[in-house]
């Protein structure tokens, strides 16, 4: 489920453009900040402008070709001002206010239209959000949010200057999330060029990366490759994100709170009483005290509690053991419909169910469903809904993965193996399994028998014990 949306600043939350006004705007405020303190250029305005901006453009050429950011200490002083012999103790002390006037002054910046009403309909939803910004001063941008009245819908501001990576280096992405807490596979990124904001989070694997076009944006992009990442999507308002993101979370969420309330309903009840439960032809609960949070159809959910409560018992489970129902879930396959094919949303939903000793685990079930809806460009699903969605373990060799596994075993057949391993384990011992930058089971002995991904077992496993 996409939890995490991160925004580039200048050109995406605000709208920003410069001409020969906020050029000569520029370079006049620059020299009143310098005479003031004691620095003289002595030299015709046009030629300080000449000279401070080939300064600048040496220095977006290094930078933007390193992917790499200096802080305003060293970029004024050797770069933007290096053709002056100015008295270096004098200027330091003023590189911050310089940075921060050429942002204020050499580009026209606003919120964009609708930007405020966005971030509070996505923070209303429960949304984490937050910025990853190219920017090389070091406090511009938390003054302008502040400015904006935008500051507190952000958990984090991720700044180049900062941190001393551009984007779309994949470091400054790395940042955020360590900042944000957050997965890259549940992640959003919203920004307004291809050429930072849609190549660097793609790099670290987030789940989708949106466009918003501004005045940037084609210049920015001049040099990007024919075959470069291309955005999951292409705005036109930012009050567009909130309804394209609706879209896709709108089952797994759907999904997800009827699991955990079913779940919730269902703790210190026997299997007999939760057998008893009341349920109509449809599958959906009649009882007014669950109908109230759980208006899906339950009647697989009641199944799995009472396989999974045989399948645990068999396993080695015991009574007074502790039984934990847990999912992961993903829509990061899904993809727009265009005139030429349709588009696809896909719910991928990983549940476990484990028994717990204490911390320790004493039987595991591992399923999955890959739930696949197709759509056409006019928004009509062409997926038969009434089909029914086996399950991984119910496919078993349908599944079809034995064939081009290179150890021969089937998915379900991977995943039972992986349940076998952990059994016996305690909850810090299974959620530290090695695992490869891939996914995959690092653990020589476990990678025998489970060749793969086995991210989404051990967040199941995770989740148990939390």
């Amino acid at each position: 489920m996409l939890t995490t949306v991160l925004f580039d600043m200048g050109g995406t939350l605000e709208d920003i453009w410069y001409n020969e006004d906020t050029q000569r705007a520029t370079c006049r405020r620059l020299l009143e900040v310098l005479r003031a303190n004691g620095l003289e250029p002595g030299c015709p305005d046009d030629v300080f402008w000449k000279r401070i901006t080939d300064g600048v453009k040496a220095y977006k050429q290094w930078s933007e070709g390193n992917m790499l950011e200096k802080k305003p200490e060293e970029i004024w002083p050797d770069w933007y001002l290096r053709d002056f012999a100015f008295d270096r103790e004098k200027l330091l002390p003023i590189t911050e206010e310089l940075a921060n006037l050429w942002e204020v002054t050499f580009y026209h910046r606003e919120l964009r239209d609708g930007a405020a009403e966005m971030l509070q309909a996505l923070k209303s939803r429960g949304y984490h959000l937050g910025v990853i910004s190219n920017n090389a001063s070091l406090y511009n941008v938390f003054r302008v949010l502040e400015d904006y009245g935008i500051r507190g819908f952000m958990e984090d501001v991720t700044v180049s200057s900062v941190t001393g990576y551009r984007k779309p280096h994949p470091e400054i992405f790395r940042i955020a999330l360590r900042q944000m807490q957050a997965k890259p596979e549940m992640c959003v990124y919203v920004g307004d060029t291809v050429s930072r904001d849609i190549i660097g989070p793609k790099q670290v694997g987030f789940a989708k990366a949106v466009q918003i076009r501004s005045f940037l944006s084609e210049q920015k992009d001049v040099h990007v490759a024919a075959d470069a990442a291309q955005p999951d999507k292409v705005i036109g308002t930012l009050m567009d994100l909130v309804t394209w993101l609706d879209q896709i979370n709108y089952h797994e969420f759907l999904e997800l709170t009827t699991a955990q309330s079913l779940a919730d309903y269902v703790v210190g009840k026997t299997i007999p009483e939760v057998k008893g439960i009341s349920i109509s032809e449809e599958g959906k609960p009649t009882g007014a005290d669950l109908t109230a949070s759980v208006t899906m159809s339950i009647g697989g959910y009641i199944s799995a509690i009472e396989q999974a409560a045989a399948n645990a018992s068999h396993l080695g489970a015991s009574k007074g053991d502790r039984l934990v129902l847990t999912t992961t879930t993903n829509a990061a396959k899904s993809t727009d419909a265009t005139s030429d094919a349709d588009g696809l949303a896909q719910a991928y939903a990983t549940v476990g169910a484990l028994t717990l000793s204490g911390d320790t685990i004493t039987s595991m079930v591992i399923d999955a469903v890959q739930a696949n809806v197709n759509f056409n460009a006019a928004g009509t699903i062409t997926t038969d809904l009434s089909a029914a969605q086996p399950s991984k373990n119910e496919l078993g060799a349908d599944y079809g993965m034995g064939k081009v596994s290179s150890i021969g075993k089937e998915w379900d057949e991977q995943a039972a193996a992986f349940a076998s391993y952990v059994t016996g384990k305690t909850v810090a011992e299974a959620t530290g399994i090695a695992v490869t930058e891939e996914g995959n089971a690092g653990d020589a002995d476990l990678a025998a028998s489970v060749t793969i991904g086995v991210g989404d077992f051990l967040t199941l496993v995770e989740k148990a014990g939390a």
